[in-house]
């Protein structure tokens, strides 16, 4: 992921070197006229645009992808996609050099002849890319470590895409038919078709820099959840040892436990039998009261030490009424699913509460 947010920051500096090597090429021809100038810089403009830069954003996507790894199945499908069509970019430089290898004079005829259509090479290997791009860029939603500038993908490949290129070439060219337009001189045209590419650059450069931090920062996210999850779980286990183990509300238990609960101390599953043993301890406590020694969350279990307090009236376990009072320790462990409690193990002191109740401890 991190060698991704690279290739994306370089191809966001080569994007605006080529850029600039295009304005110089401007420059450097003659008002109306393709100078031997104008094509070696436009070539060396193009070949960095379209070669190295392509190929290091195919390098950054790949990396994007695996930003993805807790997100839907659909999602990483729908980058998976981008990220294969995304490399048909690659065509277009390559046929561009082919040809001038081959003595090409003109840099445009190359993407034409007798293997594609104007029109297939441009959709094929201009148009397609580009949707590999957009395609990540709405992936990109779903890539929490990105933060909050993750819509800037999917905002780099419209201003990236071909088609919005062209849209731009239209409208600036008709401009120029405009009567109340003041500049005789054309390539301000050219000069302004440039920012898009610009634009574009800068938006691989800044969303590389948040993929190149994209591991670390959904650290914190993840470790921010699960504190919050944690703690949100702990105040769930303190109020049903507080409302209902201590005050025998039982309504409590509906909203906190589970229907596929299982209580591993007595071996009763389901919301009533936990209520049962809740009931029973109240009948041999009646003056019951209970206070929190410590609590833990971690992860999706919480481990709650207490004590309880109270006049053996009921008949502590197999054992006739004693009338004594006792004071006695429990741990337990809850583990959570969803938000309520599917899991309940530990128990209280049975050695300990016995003989304060002056019973047989050997038993």
């Amino acid at each position: 992921m991190r060698w991704g947010g690279v290739a994306l920051v370089a191809a966001g500096i080569l994007g605006l070197v080529a850029s600039a090597l295009f304005v110089v090429a401007v420059i450097r021809a003659p008002e109306g006229t393709f100078s031997y100038a104008y094509e070696r810089f436009y070539l060396a403009a193009s070949f960095l645009q379209y070669a190295p830069r392509w190929a290091l954003v195919c390098a950054g996507l790949a990396g994007f992808y695996f930003s993805l790894d807790g997100a839907p199945e659909s999602v990483r499908r729908m980058a998976s996609t981008g990220v294969v069509l995304a490399p048909l970019g690659l065509v277009f430089p390559l046929t561009l050099l082919a040809g001038w290898a081959l003595g090409s004079q003109d840099v445009y005829s190359v993407s034409s002849g007798p293997l594609f259509s104007e029109k297939f090479f441009f959709v094929l290997f201009s148009v397609v890319p580009g949707a590999g791009v957009a395609l990540c860029g709405v992936a990109a939603f779903w890539a929490r470590g990105v933060g909050r500038h993750r819509f800037m993908l999917l905002a780099v490949s419209v201003l990236d895409s071909p088609l919005f290129y062209s849209l731009a070439f239209v409208i600036v060219s008709n401009s120029i038919e405009r009567p109340f337009f003041p500049y005789s001189d054309t390539r301000w045209m050219e000069y302004s078709l440039q920012a898009q590419v610009v634009l574009a650059s800068v938006g691989y450069l800044l969303f590389g820099r948040l993929l190149y931090g994209a591991r670390d920062r959904e650290a914190e996210i993840t470790a921010r959840e699960h504190r919050t999850l944690a703690e949100g779980n702990r105040r769930k286990a303190r109020r049903l040892y507080e409302a209902a183990w201590g005050m025998g509300a039982l309504a409590v238990v509906d909203d906190l436990i589970a229907g596929n609960f299982f209580d591993y101390e007595r071996g009763r599953r389901g919301r009533e039998g936990f209520k049962k043993s809740m009931s029973e301890l109240h009948r041999v406590f009646p003056d019951l009261t209970l206070s929190i020694e410590e609590q833990t969350a971690q992860g999706d279990t919480v481990t709650t030490r207490c004590t309880f307090s109270g006049t053996d009236s009921g008949g502590v376990l197999w054992y006739p009424p004693t009338g004594r009072h006792a004071t006695f320790t429990g741990a337990y462990t809850d583990r959570f699913s969803e938000g309520k409690i599917v899991e309940h193990h530990g128990g209280v002191d049975k050695m300990a509460l016995l003989e304060q109740l002056g019973l047989r401890t050997g038993v």
